[in-house]
Order: C-alpha cells, then structure tokens, then sequence
C-alpha cells in the first residue's frame, strides 16, 4: 500500500472559463466549460481529501511555529528579581512561520497571528551550591504576569536540574510573550555545555512554540 504524505493545500485556483460563442451553441465549447469545471472541482476535492486524510491530514496544513534557543550561560543580578530568558541564536530555516523574536538578546516573542498557542520551555538549570533554594518561572504578556502562570523548582544539590515547563495560552496578532525567571539566590543559572564528543551542545534554554487552534470571534 502507498502510504499518502503532506501536501501544501494551496494548489486551487479559480477556473479561467472559456469565452462563449456569440451566435449559437457550441459542443466544442460546452465540452471545454464542462472539462474547466471538472478541473476546478477535482481540486477541491483534493483538498477536502487531504484535510480528512487519517493519515497525512494534519501534515498538509502550515501551522505557525518557532524554536529557539541559547547557548549562554544566564545568571541573576539579584534574588527575586524578574530576568527576561533569553534566546539569543537565530532559528534555522523552517524552525520559525508567522512569529519572531526581538529585544534585547531576543526575549520578546511576537507572533503574527491570534490563535491558541502551545508554550514549550525547557531550562538547564544549575546550582553552584549545595544549599536550597527555589527557582520560579513564569510568563509575561504584554508586559503584564500571566495569572496562574508560574511554576516553581526547588534545588537541593550542587550541580544541574532539566525544568520543564508547558502551558497554552491565547494570543492576539501583535501580542508579546516573555518567559521570566527568578529565584531566591544568585547561586542558580541557566547552564550552557558546549559540545564534547559524541554529546552535542546543551543549550541552557529552548522555547517551542505552534499554534494549536484558532479562537471563536464574538
């Protein structure tokens, strides 16, 4: 069985029909008209096909999207202190559609388009000492705290911790997301390791984003 792949839906264009005859009714030209239409219709067909494909439905649509990442170490100039994560390294082509990131060592994310968008952060974060202490993030849009938004991870050990966070939230076209840090010590930090064979780079923070759904109007 051939297994169908993405496509891009955007292969219909409106039909160019032919001119008709000024004097009297032409089987040549019905035959044409007819033969356009067909055509036209066949291709809204595939496209219907293509979006209720249990197979490759979802591989045929373009979903705005970004990853990106830093690959410096970030630390804190003070306990408590809200520090804008940054992202500093440019996406490769095809990582980033209709988003982008600005300010100052890129951590201002726009996006293009209003819709439901799927937050992915994933932080190396280290302790240099072995004391407690309480590492917080959370988001900011706007330039306001995202209610409910922050989530906390506690570091007992001298040495580094992976921090996961996820959530969705709603944009509008225009809108300015930031991902905040802080914590209760100047001894924790977003960790970079460079590249040591066969490992590749650890980036000290990578932000996933895709639009997950539009959002009802009215």
């Amino acid at each position: 069985m051939t297994v169908p792949t993405g496509k891009p839906l955007n292969q219909v264009a409106p039909p160019v029909l032919p001119q008709p005859p000024r004097d009297a009714f032409s089987p040549l030209w019905q035959d044409q008209f007819n033969n356009v239409l067909r055509l036209y219709f066949q291709q809204l067909s595939n496209v219907q096909n293509g979006l209720l494909s249990p197979v490759s439905g979802g591989a045929s649509l373009f979903y705005p999207h970004g990853t990106f990442r830093s690959i410096t170490t970030q630390t804190l100039s003070a306990i408590n202190t809200a520090t804008p994560v940054q992202f500093e390294v440019t996406p490769a082509q095809g990582e980033v559609l209709n988003m982008s990131l600005n300010g100052g060592s890129n951590t201002e994310l726009t996006v293009d388009y209003a819709g439901v968008y799927q937050i992915n952060v994933n932080l190396q974060v280290r302790s240099t000492t072995a004391s407690a202490k309480n590492v917080y993030v959370w988001l900011q849009k706007n330039g306001v705290d995202v209610a409910n938004s922050a989530r906390r991870v506690t570091l007992t050990i001298n040495g580094g911790t992976p921090f996961f966070y996820g959530i969705n939230i709603e944009l509008g076209a225009g809108d300015v997301l930031k991902v905040i840090w802080g914590a209760d010590s100047t001894n924790a930090t977003l960790n970079y390791v460079a590249a040591s064979s066969p490992y590749p780079a650890i980036p000290s923070a990578i932000l996933s984003v895709t639009h997950v759904s539009n959002v009802l109007l009215g």
